[in-house]
């Protein structure tokens, strides 16, 4: 088989070499001049012009590991560059001030740091001493002070129900006129279980009434005077005198209106008589009147002064509360000043000391990275 092909393929290569040495002869044959040339050995150049986009065989997307604005560039477009090579840069200002910032911050943490450990200077604590000594003075001027109030108080109102004493007193001498001297003349055997009028009157019903009330007028100013003539020291026993004493008087005033209507009823009395009368009657009434409105502006004086003196004492006691506080906080202060730093507080600063170290070396190396 090898043998057969080998003559096959120097036939076909001797029938080529024969159809191109015609194929001159016949076409290439022509009536001009020809240019020749003198074959020389050298480079063959090929030159291509086109127009279009060259597009890089292999190309790299470059970026930075972080946001920011170009500082600046160091290449042109076309410029060939190594590996390692700085093309641009990123401005490195708000580095440059968080690394400034870091540091600031990790030497205050350190002055802090150093501060614990040395403890509270002296002057410090004689500052802490003397506010001590000052909260102590005005606990002392505050307490003295409510001592005061207190005392002033009590004399204060000691010398209302002394006055009470006095109204009381006055308001029985005022009772004991109205029944036993200016209406005295218009009764018989007033001072008995039974007294009777001295004159007729036209309604029967209004005489026994009068009669019966003159008898529970003269049982109530017995009560009262014996009430006033054994007078309690003690303040509370003094504002019930004080009460039984109003509805004494009230009894009694309610008989001498009921008297003035028997008056106005007599019958048998000269106008003269019934004149001076109808005046014991008034004048005595009058005097009962002002015995009641003395007593209720007595009391209305005892309760306007117990509460000026609550008043006053509730100021006082929330001063006392008020230094006591701040006594107290100087006092925790100073305590605190003089223990200095707890074994957990120096730890804690010291931790801080360290946070605060690396994050300066954390944002020196970011720094670098941009120089």
């Amino acid at each position: 088989m090898t043998f057969l092909k080998k003559p096959l393929l120097w036939i076909i290569v001797v029938i080529l070499i024969v159809a191109v040495f015609v194929s001159v002869k016949i076409f290439g044959s022509s009536d001009g001049d020809y240019e020749m040339t003198k074959v020389e050995r050298g480079d063959v150049v090929q030159e291509v012009s086109v127009t279009g986009r060259v597009k890089s065989s292999e190309s790299v997307d470059l970026a930075f590991e972080k946001s920011g604005r170009v500082a600046k560039i160091f290449v042109s477009v076309g410029d060939e560059v190594k590996t390692g090579q700085t093309l641009a840069n990123l401005s490195n200002s708000d580095l440059a001030a968080q690394v400034l910032q870091a540091q600031a911050s990790y030497e205050k943490a350190l002055a802090q740091h150093e501060e614990l450990l040395i403890g509270t200077r002296p002057e410090e604590l004689q500052i802490a001493r003397t506010k001590v000594e000052n909260a102590e003075k005005v606990f002392a001027d505050a307490r003295a002070n409510l001592e005061n109030v207190k005392q002033e108080a009590e004399v204060d109102l000691d010398n209302q129900y002394d006055d009470l004493k006095d109204v009381l007193s006055d308001s029985y001498l005022k009772a004991d006129d109205a029944l036993n001297k200016q209406i005295d003349e218009l009764f018989y055997n007033d001072t008995s279980a039974f007294p009777k009028l001295t004159f007729s009157v036209n309604n029967y019903a209004i005489k026994d009434e009068v009669e019966n009330k003159r008898k529970a007028a003269g049982d109530e100013l017995a009560v009262f005077k014996s009430e006033v003539d054994s007078l309690p020291s003690s303040q509370s026993g003094l504002d019930q005198v004080l009460t039984e004493a109003e509805a004494h008087l009230n009894i009694i005033l309610a008989f001498t209106i009921r008297l003035g209507d028997a008056l106005n009823n007599a019958v048998g009395l000269d106008s003269t008589t019934l004149t001076n009368y109808k005046y014991y009657t008034n004048t005595g009434r009058t005097n009962i009147n002002a015995a009641i409105t003395n007593l209720s502006a007595q009391e209305q004086s005892i309760v306007a002064q117990k509460a000026t003196n609550q008043s006053g004492i509730s100021t006082a006691e929330a001063s006392v509360n008020t230094a006591q506080n701040s006594l107290n906080s100087a006092k925790d202060d100073l305590n605190l000043k003089e223990a200095g730093a707890t074994t957990q507080e120096l730890a804690a600063s010291a931790a801080g000391v360290k946070y605060a170290k690396a994050n300066v070396e954390s944002y020196q190396a970011e720094f670098l990275k941009t120089v």
